[in-house]
């Protein structure tokens, strides 16, 4: 893997931090990477190219889907990747990680400028990459934050194809869904500009992402800290455009209770997680 690739492996520090801290079960060597079966790009429907990484074995028989959340790339799924490496239980699954619309190696299509995005944009563009893929009509999805606002949209579309439906630290919209001082903590980092000073756009993110229990643990937020300030310098940073679009559509996202009830009358397992403290997304709301 290229050196500024953020899927390559952390350094033998971070290992054996996350090994005491028991965040990771299996530290392997410093160097074993887990490499993609294949990746390539899939053609959103009003044009543009959405990036994708395959893992696991091309013909396991189970597919999962996988949907980063606002503004970021692919390569946060990394612990879920590493994990799935070393865990035979997940040895009949391939999964599929792919950068959204404006985010990380996919482009922005040429509607840009011409409407505000929508989750809907967003839950086509993952059907066309499903279709791109052929894995015809049984896949799980996961959908992390603003990917699980996606999520819920392709199913309401695609949910008959669906196996299951995984939501993480996500809501179905509305105001009280919402925590408006995370709101107001990304709302200073936007203004501060593209050029904002790396490690002050770190502290700024760690008050963003992780709550008082974390923050109050000096070894807790060291570790978390340098993997975060680590990715500020290798992270592909949205455009601007990119990310008021990204913006607009989760301000815009709003599921109704009947649309609920139709997601779960496909009868697919629904499993939603959140945490017990959330500066982004009110738990309740979850």
């Amino acid at each position: 893997a290229d050196a500024a690739d953020p899927l390559k492996p952390p350094s033998p520090e971070v290992v054996d931090a996350l090994q005491r801290r028991g965040l990771r079960s299996r530290a392997r060597d410093v160097g074993d990477i887990v490499a993609p079966n294949a990746e390539g790009y899939a053609t959103m429907p009003d044009g543009g190219e959405i990036m994708y990484r395959l893992f696991g074995r091309p013909d396991a028989p189970h597919k999962a889907l996988l949907i980063m959340g606002f503004n970021s790339d692919c390569s946060l799924w990394r612990p879920i990747i590493e994990a799935a490496a070393t865990d035979h239980a997940a040895a009949d699954i391939e999964m599929c990680v792919y950068d959204n619309r404006g985010t990380g190696g996919s482009s922005d299509p040429p509607c840009n400028l011409g409407r505000p995005w929508t989750c809907d944009d967003f839950a086509d563009d993952a059907a066309s990459l499903v279709s791109h893929l052929g894995w015809g009509a049984a896949y799980h999805v996961v959908g992390v934050s603003m990917g699980g606002m996606i999520a819920q949209r392709f199913a309401l579309k695609h949910g008959r194809s669906m196996v299951s439906l995984t939501l993480l630290v996500t809501h179905p919209g509305g105001f009280y869904s919402v925590q408006l001082s995370g709101v107001r903590l990304l709302e200073e980092i936007d203004a501060l500009g593209p050029d904002i000073d790396p490690d002050v756009l770190t502290d700024k993110m760690m008050e963003v992402l992780f709550g008082p229990r974390t923050l109050q643990d000096p070894e807790r937020r060291k570790l978390h800290r340098e993997a975060l300030r680590a990715r500020q310098l290798t992270r592909r940073f949205s455009t601007k455009t990119s990310s008021k679009a990204h913006s607009s559509a989760v301000m815009r996202h709003y599921v109704r209770n009947e649309d609920l009830l139709r997601i779960r009358a496909h009868g697919m397992p629904v499993l939603a997680i959140l945490g017990t403290h959330d500066n982004l997304v009110n738990p309740e709301g979850t």
